[in-house]
């Protein structure tokens, strides 16, 4: 099974990116969505997840699981990606991949409700602590209190053999699991406490870098990091192409 770290669904997005960089400005900007949320489906189906209702409005990216939705904001579809000036286009390039980000986030928490169902990824002693002291010993215990939609429960209890056997990608799971529901709890909460109360622009950014090395986070980050680079190369390697046709054209 492809998930979204694998290069299958990775190249996928880019060349979609690709394709929408060279014709962004001829496409309506309201008609700019489309091509991203197919791929999103396209590549959800392929990575057996079970894909967030999109929202788009004038808000940040974000994925609420609680309501299964991927809340992308607007900006993404006004942004100028001009090439030929390196920060709009690093910006355009973190705009477009927020996306896939954010759909990485989805993955995750299905991740987690697999390693649960699956009892390959143990019950933190931090909610069995929250429940009277006592440990449940069964996930079914504690799985109506972590505040999923049932069908979302259904399509991780019903695809729980595409959890990863590889040791590393389980030990991640494991850590995401610590640091939402276990004793990493107290950090995550911190952090996005820093982040609400922060006065002033250092406050925030140095808020802000502790929360993208919370284990969810940096996951989703150096994801997106590896994508926008696939999609950079590939616009420059487009571009050397026109430019090479471009001077053969002079001899025919």
């Amino acid at each position: 099974m492809s998930t979204l770290e694998s290069d299958t669904c990775q190249n996928s997005y880019a060349r979609m990116c690709v394709k929408l960089h060279r014709d962004w400005k001829k496409i309506p900007e309201n008609q700019r969505k489309r091509p991203i949320e197919e791929e999103l489906k396209k590549i959800a189906e392929k990575a057996s997840i079970k894909m967030p209702t999109i929202i788009w409005g004038e808000f940040g990216n974000c994925f609420a699981f609680p309501d299964w939705q991927m809340k992308l904001s607007s900006h993404i579809l006004r942004q100028d990606p001009d090439r030929n000036f390196r920060k709009t286009m690093d910006s355009w390039l973190h705009q477009i991949t927020s996306p896939y980000h954010e759909l990485r986030h989805a993955e995750q928490h299905l991740m987690m409700l697999r390693g649960f169902y699956a009892e390959r990824v143990l019950v933190p002693f931090f909610l069995g602590d929250e429940r009277e002291g006592e440990l449940p010993h069964k996930f079914s215990d504690i799985e109506k209190d972590l505040g999923y939609r049932l069908d979302v429960m259904a399509f991780a209890r019903n695809s729980k053999a595409e959890l990863p056997n590889e040791h590393e990608k389980l030990q991640k799971v494991r850590e995401w699991v610590t640091s939402r529901l276990g004793s990493g709890l107290d950090q995550r909460d911190g952090v996005h406490r820093k982040i609400q109360d922060a006065m002033t622009a250092d406050a925030f950014m140095c808020a802000y870098g502790s929360y993208r090395q919370l284990p969810m986070e940096k996951d989703a980050f150096e994801i997106q990091i590896q994508l926008k680079r696939k999609i950079s190369g590939q616009i420059q390697e487009a571009a050397g192409d026109d430019a090479l046709r471009g001077m053969r054209s002079l001899f025919d």
